[in-house]
């Protein structure tokens, strides 16, 4: 694929991004949406241990409870 969107993980988003590693092309866009702050941190660390570049991150507020960031990489 040339993209990939995570919209969950069921607890296992390292050994997610790591077989996902595997199996993408260089310049393939990972798009992930996140509530719970551990998502964000593992995605973002998961993305320097990768190599791969964070290139977007939005925060999206519609209320005062979960608000949602949407994370974007690139794999170099």
């Amino acid at each position: 694929p040339d993209a990939v969107f995570i919209g969950g993980h069921g607890g296992k988003l390292f050994e997610l991004l790591n077989q996902l590693d595997n199996i993408i092309s260089p310049e393939t866009k990972i798009v992930m949406n996140t509530v719970q702050e551990s998502s964000k941190i593992t995605f973002k660390q998961s993305c320097k241990n990768l190599n791969w570049e964070l290139v977007e991150e939005m925060n999206i507020v519609l209320d005062s409870h979960n608000p949602i960031t949407l994370l974007k990489a690139v794999k170099r």
